[in-house]
């Protein structure tokens, strides 16, 4: 008889600092080494462990279901990272793998329908499903807005022939007497559905003996480049893609939560069950949820982001319970609106397990009862938790402005502090829905009263500003 799975302990309270811990890898990033008391000197403590004026402290206020059309001044990207400089991500093996070890089948495939695998107990971590406070006997909350679909169950086209593209792609990477040029690249990935993408990459393999169309684009232009990361990306596919940024918060002594928070948070127990089998990582076991173990400090943001890999986020067809809203908003305002800390756990616990459409009658229902905004209190009760669940809510509420938002610092932030991670890892995950991003871009619009390709085109040049551009859809 299998033994019940243990608990998630609640994260400790105390106030962080420096403790013994063994040396800390993630793939493409250094090594940090933290010895103990009375060795070697510390290095300077993760901004992870201190307050920081993060992503949603800088786009503040954040959308509402009422769309705020208003401008807003121009703001700064997190300064709790910095890519400059950065070396190469990691994904696993090199491209061209040994003729005897054929290489496994591509993850996206249109015709596959993805089952989540329990989650695993790991250092005393399990999750046990969401379930609402109350059975959904009283009328439901009607549903205000619609997020972004996930890309397997978005219109294809059933017209597509990968054969042409695969071959020019092909005809061009594997130039060994000139300079490859990025122009089948940028012409043919930008535009392509997820489903097309897994066609393309299944004919490459085919007419290249075996070799990964991602891998294959990687070795040619290298991720050290922006070019190269974004056509990486691309090539990855939406879920290998989201693992690839999950992998990727930690460089150079530096955190950058703001990818592990977006690749993640807010998802859907089939999205999040479709990136941790995407993911690869020897060290871990191709685990994600190890590495989140392992690297993460323990504390809250790590607890918030094992709760979302759990996959027991409560599912969109479940009807809103007035009863269940009632109570989740009276245990958020016994939290919030006292004077007393603490109540963390109890917010992650709500926020990151509810779904969209849950999500958006709490945010209305506090607002009649206290007369406050749930993510302006939010923010102020807890900066660097706060990212984490206003990222959930703002999501909840009006996905496109949150992403127009979004955009918009990470173009400011290519522009002042040279991060081109931040503008990749968001265009790479609002394209793949084409009726998504035409709300962003309308969003982006009325918002600060420019096309989203103009403001693509100020800030970025060469062929990273052409695949950008028509990445989303704004070609002159």
């Amino acid at each position: 008889m299998p033994s019940p799975a243990p608990v998630i302990p609640p994260p400790p309270t105390t106030t962080y600092g420096h403790s013994k811990t063994s040396s800390l890898t993630v793939p493409g990033a250094l090594n940090l080494n933290l010895s103990g008391p009375g060795s070697a000197p510390l290095p300077m403590p993760s901004p992870a462990l201190q307050p920081y004026h993060g992503t949603y402290q800088s786009i503040s206020p954040m959308p509402s279901p009422i769309f705020n059309a208003s401008p807003s001044p121009s703001f700064n990207a997190s300064p709790s990272a910095s890519i400059t400089n950065l070396p190469a991500f990691s994904l696993g093996p090199p491209a061209y793998p040994p003729a005897t070890i054929p290489l496994p089948e591509d993850f996206v495939s249109p015709d596959v329908v993805y089952a989540a695998p329990p989650s695993p107990s790991i250092s005393g971590f399990a999750v046990h499903p969401a379930s609402p406070p109350y059975a959904s006997a009283s009328p439901p909350y009607p549903l205000q807005s619609s997020p972004p679909s996930s890309p397997e169950h978005r219109p294809r086209r059933s017209t597509y022939n990968p054969t042409p593209d695969a071959k020019a792609i092909l005809s061009e990477l594997k130039s060994t007497f000139s300079r490859p040029s990025p122009r089948p690249l940028i012409n043919i990935l930008p535009t392509l559905s997820p489903s097309d993408l897994s066609l393309l990459r299944q004919e490459y393999k085919h007419l290249f003996r075996g070799v990964n169309l991602a891998k294959h684009i990687k070795s040619v232009f290298p991720t050290t480049t922006p070019f190269g990361k974004l056509a990486f990306s691309l090539a990855l596919g939406p879920y290998e893609s989201e693992a690839w940024f999950a992998n990727s918060w930690y460089q150079k002594r530096e955190t950058r939560n703001e990818l592990l928070i977006e690749a993640l948070m807010g998802k859907t127990n089939e999205e999040i069950g479709k990136i941790k089998a995407a993911f690869k990582d020897a060290k871990y076991e191709s685990s994600l949820e190890k590495a989140v173990a392992a690297e993460l400090p323990r504390d809250k943001f790590r607890y918030a982001v094992m709760v979302q890999l759990g996959c027991v986020r409560m599912e969109e067809e479940v009807e809103v319970s007035v009863d269940g809203v009632r109570e989740d908003v009276a245990r958020l305002g016994n939290i919030l609106e006292r004077r007393q800390s603490g109540g963390e756990t109890e917010m992650i616990e709500i926020i990151v397990n509810r779904s969209n459409r849950w999500l958006q009658a709490v945010v209305e229902k506090y607002r009649l009862v206290y007369n406050r905004d749930l993510q302006k209190s939010i923010r102020d009760r807890s900066r660097n938790l706060g990212e984490t669940l206003l990222h959930v809510l703002a999501g909840a509420t009006n996905a496109p402005l949150r992403d127009a938002k979004l955009l918009d610092q990470a173009i400011t932030a290519a522009i002042e502090d040279r991060r081109e991670d931040l503008l990749i890892s968001r265009a790479t995950r609002v394209h793949w829905d084409v009726a998504h991003l035409k709300r962003v871009k309308n969003a982006f619009r009325r918002k600060y009263g420019v096309e989203l390709g103009e403001r693509i085109r100020a800030a970025t040049r060469g062929g990273y500003q052409e695949m950008l551009v028509r990445m989303v859809r704004e070609e002159r």
